[in-house]
């Protein structure tokens, strides 16, 4: 190949898996909540958002609101694999920052065959909620709240 590559790739490509095709049903939707999350104006008091699957193929927005962690938390639902942002806010002296958090939420009850999918679609999913401070993994109401996520932002 004349630009260096191997004969494998140009085969089989770079040798990089290619994520398993998944989308947002309403692709504006998904920005909108994002976006009112990201507001640094906070215009609206809107700060998390949960993206849940609908099909193997497609995740829709299931709720957004106020009350950050813990209520992103409440929302999340049994049997069922989300994606969620939220948003704090920490005060340091005279200065306040804005921090985002990325949460998966795979509950155990998740069926089978959705887990196996879950890690091919990893790379697209986060990538629609990026930039993010930290990502959580949380399997169990019990694993995430507000308390924890301050703590590990604040890196104690």
């Amino acid at each position: 190949m004349s630009d260096g590559g191997t004969a494998a790739q140009a085969r089989f490509g770079t040798g990089q898996a290619k994520g398993a095709a998944v989308g947002f049903t309403d692709p504006d939707a998904q920005k909108a909540a994002v976006a009112d999350v990201r507001d640094d104006a906070m215009a609206t008091d809107t700060d998390w958002c949960l993206f849940g699957f609908e099909t193997k193929k497609t995740i829709g927005l299931v709720g957004k609101g106020t009350g950050g962690c813990d209520a992103l938390m409440e929302a999340v639902q049994d049997g069922r694999a989300m994606y969620g942002l939220f948003r704090v806010t920490e005060k340091m002296d005279a200065s306040t920052t804005v921090k985002f958090c990325y949460v998966v939420w795979q509950p155990p009850d998740v069926p089978v065959m959705m887990r196996g999918l879950l890690s091919t679609h990893k790379g697209e999913v986060t990538g629609a909620f990026r930039p993010f401070h930290c990502d959580f993994f949380a399997a169990s109401r019990s694993d995430l709240n507000h308390e924890q996520a301050m703590h590990h932002l604040s890196g104690l």
